[in-house]
């Protein structure tokens, strides 16, 4: 699915749906929408370097499906990161989805860079689910430890139709997760990473954003999730 590109902006389609990116400010909120004409959309994955980072875009280029920016590591960073997104065709209850591949890089010998996700739910708290609620596959870990599996938020629809947005991360990087704000609150802050790193080593992580018109039940949910957990990694990866 092309991307159109504007110096403010990136913007994918997806039948009526679409997904407006802000590749020169990464902390700035992505709009996921399954009507623009609402002027109501998701948003989601505000992306928040710390510690405090240029984010001077250095490539912002489209490859394929995917929409990738990156942004370098300047004298004053301790780190460069990059973002690649990919839209989605529209799959059972949801209308669109999104998904997102952080990762991190550093020129130096010992950084613990993190990436801060924040998203919103409109008026609404969120609702939080564990791997082990979603999967009979095992995992590798303390599920101590880990950080959820998915984060559902209801009732994003400025009408009071019961729209619902559904955030996934990928198994193997709920290990590098942390909810970082209470669930109660509209904004729910996750972070990633956060780990010793050493000069050259790449460290990625893997999220899906999912839009519904309806009010999502648990099978839904759990259904979504298992297609990720067993969907390829992407060709950026």
């Amino acid at each position: 699915m092309p991307w159109q590109l504007t110096e403010s902006s990136a913007t994918g389609r997806v039948g009526t749906s679409r997904m407006e990116v802000f590749p020169a400010s990464p902390e700035r909120p992505v709009c996921l929408d399954v009507d623009p004409q609402s002027g109501n959309p998701w948003q989601i994955a505000a992306v928040k370097p710390i510690p405090a980072h240029a984010s001077r875009a250095e490539e912002i280029y489209v490859r394929g499906d995917d929409l990738i920016c990156r942004y370098g590591q300047s004298k004053e960073d301790l780190f460069a990161f990059q973002l690649d997104w990919q839209l989605l065709s529209a799959a059972g209850p949801f209308a669109i989805g999104a998904e997102l591949w952080l990762s991190v890089q550093t020129d130096l010998l010992d950084t613990q860079p993190e990436l801060e996700v924040i998203s919103q739910a409109g008026s609404q708290s969120w609702q939080l689910l564990s791997h082990d609620e979603l999967s009979d596959e095992p995992l590798a870990g303390d599920s101590a430890v880990r950080g959820p599996a998915a984060m559902v938020c209801r009732g994003l629809g400025s009408s009071g139709e019961p729209k619902s947005g559904l955030w996934l991360i990928e198994p193997s990087d709920q290990c590098h997760a942390r909810v970082m704000s209470p669930t109660a609150d509209a904004s729910l802050h996750v972070r990633m990473f956060g780990h010793f790193m050493e000069k050259g080593v790449i460290r990625r992580g893997r999220m899906r954003f999912l839009l519904s018109q309806h009010d999502i039940c648990d099978a839904d949910i759990q259904q979504a999730y298992r297609q990720f957990a067993a969907s390829p990694l992407p060709l950026t990866a």
